[in-house]
């Protein structure tokens, strides 16, 4: 005769709640452990730049082929280089448009961290703007594009968002990135 396991309705929601409970821990932890290689791999990125004494050119196209999370990792980094205190985000995605945040002389700047090929998007300047409104911070819409006058208007006319690229971002990162405009 086979024998049946039955299990009360309180013993099955032990074993769900057990369940759930050792999914989220071990989502913390890996969420934890990729954060982790993300700055690591920043690290490693900025060292490269350094070391080989890229131009500004070569540091945006390089800037154009990391990851994303890396690059949001590296921008953080730059402005702790030139002495900005910085809070890092507790996650990536689902950050209501804010990768982190920087402080210096006791005023908040928002981050927002773009990694493009093209032009920027006007849209993600313009719902950065009214994040920063909200929070009643300033910003730095930060990006490896190409920034078009609709964006620069934009910038212009809210008054809260500064756009960092080009020469100005290449030399967040390099040796003598205190004497960029940042």
């Amino acid at each position: 005769m086979h024998q049946y396991l039955i299990m009360s309705e309180y013993e099955v929601l032990w074993v769900i709640a057990g369940a759930v409970l050792v999914y989220c821990v071990l989502y913390i932890l890996s969420y934890k452990r990729r954060h982790e290689r993300y700055i690591k791999k920043a690290k490693k990125v900025l060292r490269r730049i350094n070391e080989q004494n890229l131009s500004e050119g070569q540091i945006l196209c390089y800037l154009r082929k990391i990851d994303p999370y890396v690059f949001e990792e590296l921008v953080i980094l730059g402005f702790a280089a030139k002495g900005y205190g910085f809070e890092r985000n507790k996650r990536y995605s689902g950050d209501g448009g804010v990768d982190g945040r920087v402080f210096l002389d006791g005023k908040e700047y928002l981050l927002q961290c773009k990694r493009y090929s093209r032009y920027i998007n006007l849209r993600h300047v313009e719902a950065f703007s009214e994040v920063c409104r909200k929070a009643g911070c300033e910003g730095y819409f930060i990006h490896t594009g190409k920034t078009g006058k609709g964006a620069r208007d934009t910038v212009f006319m809210a008054g809260n968002v500064d756009i960092v690229s080009g020469n100005r971002l290449a030399h967040l990162f390099m040796d003598d990135y205190r004497t960029a405009r940042v």
